[in-house]
């Protein structure tokens, strides 16, 4: 009777929680219908991408007032940005999928297009340029000034130097005890970053250090 019992309520927790699923999907692809509806009726030629976005918004904002109460039971809070912005995500695929107004919105705005695969391209670069790297030798100088820097001789006898602009991991060590490292092995992390040279009048990449071992 016991295994009945509990065979009967592990089914109807598995149905309840489809159910919202489905419940949820569905409700996802009734706002983007009716968000359809009122892009289709606008004239989105010539736009910047912010106002892309603000005009979107808007098209969906009557959808998202008349659901309020569904969005909530379907797990969308209201209140928390982090929430909506992932319903708002949730949406626009699905407008990808199901709205041609949608496309069209993009494909008569080519700046706006441009716009959004120049963040694409800068947004990589930032991620290329703060993969962090390392260097392991001996540190031979501690330099103090407005920026300070460290000088690393690594194990084929080239002198890099690397700046210490902001905190890092071990960086109490060389405050508190800089004579203790120096011309002792040390493992440094560091990321490359442009930063503005007004002697050369021009951007220079520098290393910067993340982490001292």
């Amino acid at each position: 009777m016991k295994k009945s019992l509990l065979l009967i309520c592990t089914l109807l927790s598995v149905s309840l929680f489809t159910s919202a699923q489905l419940s949820k999907d569905s409700l996802v692809k009734l706002i983007t219908k009716e968000t359809c509806e009122e892009i289709t009726k606008k004239d989105f030629s010539n736009k910047t991408m912010e106002e892309l976005e603000m005009e979107l918004g808007l098209a969906m904002m009557p959808a998202i007032l008349k659901y309020q109460d569904q969005l909530k039971n379907g797990g969308y809070d209201m209140e928390d940005q982090q929430s909506m912005m992932n319903m708002g995500k949730d949406v626009g695929m699905q407008l990808a999928k199901d709205c041609p107004a949608f496309l069209k919105m993009f494909v008569n705005n080519p700046a706006a297009l441009k716009e959004i695969a120049g963040k694409s391209g800068n947004t990589a670069k930032e991620k290329m340029e703060v993969i962090p790297s390392s260097i392991s030798g001996t540190l031979t100088k501690i330099v103090p000034g407005d920026i300070s820097y460290i000088q690393v001789k690594d194990g084929s006898g080239k002198m890099e130097k690397i700046w210490w602009m902001e905190y890092f991991e071990g960086s109490n060590k060389l405050v508190n005890e800089p004579a203790k490292y120096l011309n002792k092995t040390v493992k440094v992390s560091y990321v490359e970053k442009e930063i503005y040279n007004s002697t050369l009048k021009e951007y220079v990449k520098v290393k910067v250090i993340t982490g001292l071992e």
